[in-house]
């Protein structure tokens, strides 16, 4: 479950972009920047990018198993990196697995028709606050059947 959720998360970070501003004035890749110069990491596009990513459009669970551990640690960042990483994302995490566990155990979830069956890269995206599926996405709870 972990893998599919981190998955999800590389394809569609719920905030594709994180801004910091420069304290005081540094050297990055050759440039120098000013303090004050505002800079936009890009998780969208980095998550994205098949530097980082082999096949980075495809839905690929497995690429985050343990025996695929050879990436950046800064190539993956749905709750940004570093000393301002998000400070709830253990308790996010957690609770999408918890909700996911719950509702798996009484229902698998079905695309509603062959229209809704598309792959994560595919979906419309907007972002408001936070990226959104444009339309949201069409499935089927089917209950399970008890034993």
């Amino acid at each position: 479950m972990d893998c599919v959720i981190k998955e999800t998360l590389r394809l569609l970070p719920s905030f594709p972009f994180v801004a910091r501003t420069v304290r005081e004035e540094t050297e990055l890749a050759g440039k120098t920047l000013p303090a004050g110069t505002v800079l936009v990491v890009n998780i969208f596009g980095l998550h994205r990018d098949p530097r980082h990513h082999h096949e980075p459009l495809q839905f690929d669970p497995a690429r985050f198993a343990d025996a695929d551990r050879e990436r950046h640690p800064y190539s993956y960042l749905p709750f940004s990196g570093g000393p301002r990483s998000c400070i709830g994302q253990r308790y996010g995490m957690m609770a999408v697995k918890t909700m996911l566990a719950a509702v798996l155990a009484e229902y698998s979830i079905e695309p509603a028709d062959e229209d809704d069956a598309k792959a994560p890269a595919d979906f419309p995206l907007t972002f408001y606050m936070s990226l959104h599926l444009v339309g949201g996405v069409r499935v089927r709870f089917v209950p399970r059947e008890r034993h």
